[in-house]
């Protein structure tokens, strides 16, 4: 005990400085984080807010318009940052402020306003129901009804391109698409031409425009009534064809990366010769299917194929095959990569006597803007 000096006062001071200001950091560190967390937990959008809002997985708050949910995408117009095209995954919490139809897997299309939080929503619709839907059960949404162009969609898109079949040159290609839909209806108008020329000389003329009408049966199952195609292409010697009728299709496979589609029908065929003029009328069985593919990073991989079996003449049976590659460059603006096959079984014989090949193959690379 001899070897131990006793604390002088203002050892025992400065001790007891430094415990204070240890117990005062050590409260602060406990309890500023948890606060913090409190507080952004706690925060939700005002219920009377006129604008829809998006709570991202990052804890990013978004503020503005949804402008429609499909395939597992939401459009989402923010007036900072524009047009935004979110992945349904990436977001905790969706705020439907502004009044919405709701598509379902059940095949139900409530209106009205709901939270999305976590993996259940909570609907209060118009006519005063309280809905439970679980996120995997959402199809689409689509604002209310209180701007028809919210319902509507536009593509436009430009491509150049090598060809290889009855004829070798470089083609110019434009794209037009303009869609209209709504939880029940499916309205699509594509268009597509291509035009190309050599040392001033016209080597390739051929158009094709498709529109048809779906309306929704259940959730997956659709009607399609009708179905008008046309379609010319002056180096298969086919002046005009023009298909009409109707048919069937299904969703099998529809979620955040994957969507395939499969469609049955019959139409009405009318066709015309470039040379000679000669017209024919007939009857053909339809069968397609829509295969995409969604990757991380805003790329997209669509696959479509259609056949027309020409069932009074099978020589006249023609196939479609189109896959496009597109990549997000910036906002709605994309890089396309596109391949394209046309095949008719045995194409009309020309004025000489030739006989167009039976295949044309496309391969062409452009930009597209969607709005």
């Amino acid at each position: 005990m001899d070897g131990i000096k006793p604390l002088k006062s203002t050892d025992c001071s400065l001790l007891r400085m430094l415990s204070s200001m240890l117990l005062i950091l050590c409260l602060f560190a406990a309890s500023s984080p948890s606060s913090a967390a409190e507080a952004e937990s706690t925060w939700t959008p005002p219920a009377s807010d006129k604008w829809d809002w998006l709570h991202l997985n990052s804890g990013e708050w978004l503020k503005g318009e949804i402008h429609s949910l499909r395939d597992r995408k939401l459009r989402f117009d923010s007036d900072e940052l524009d047009d935004l095209e979110i992945d349904l995954s990436d977001c905790q919490a969706i705020y439907l402020n502004r009044l919405s139809f709701l598509r379902v897997e059940s095949g139900e299309t409530p209106q009205g306003r709901g939270v999305l939080l976590g993996d259940s929503l909570k609907f209060e619709t118009t006519d005063g129901r309280s809905l439970n839907i679980r996120r995997h059960e959402i199809v689409s949404i689509v604002p209310g009804g209180e701007r028809e162009l919210d319902y509507w969609s536009f593509l436009v898109g430009a491509d150049y391109g090598l060809r290889d079949g009855n004829t070798d040159q470089i083609d110019l290609s434009g794209r037009l698409a303009v869609d209209r839909r709504t939880a029940t209806l499916r309205f699509l108008n594509e268009y597509r031409g291509i035009y190309g020329s050599q040392n001033g000389q016209k080597i390739t003329n051929n158009h094709r425009a498709r529109s048809h009408l779906d309306v929704f049966l259940t959730s997956r199952l659709y009607l399609t009534m009708p179905v008008i195609q046309y379609y010319k292409d002056e180096f298969k010697n086919l002046k005009h064809r023009v298909s009409t009728g109707g048919g069937v299709g299904y969703e099998f496979i529809r979620n955040q990366s994957m969507e395939l589609d499969v469609s049955l029908g019959a139409v009405h065929q009318y066709q015309e010769s470039e040379a000679g003029g000669e017209e024919s009328n007939d009857f053909a069985g339809t069968a397609g299917i829509d295969f995409n593919l969604d990757f991380p990073g805003g790329t997209e991989l669509d696959n479509s194929y259609m056949v027309y079996v020409v069932a009074t003449d099978l020589d006249k049976t023609s196939h479609h095959f189109e896959s496009i590659l597109s990549v997000d460059i910036w906002g709605p603006l994309d890089l396309d990569l596109t391949f394209m096959l046309d095949r008719i079984e045995k194409p009309e014989q020309e004025g000489d006597g030739n006989r167009p090949e039976e295949n044309d193959i496309s391969i062409m690379a452009g930009m597209s803007i969607e709005f």
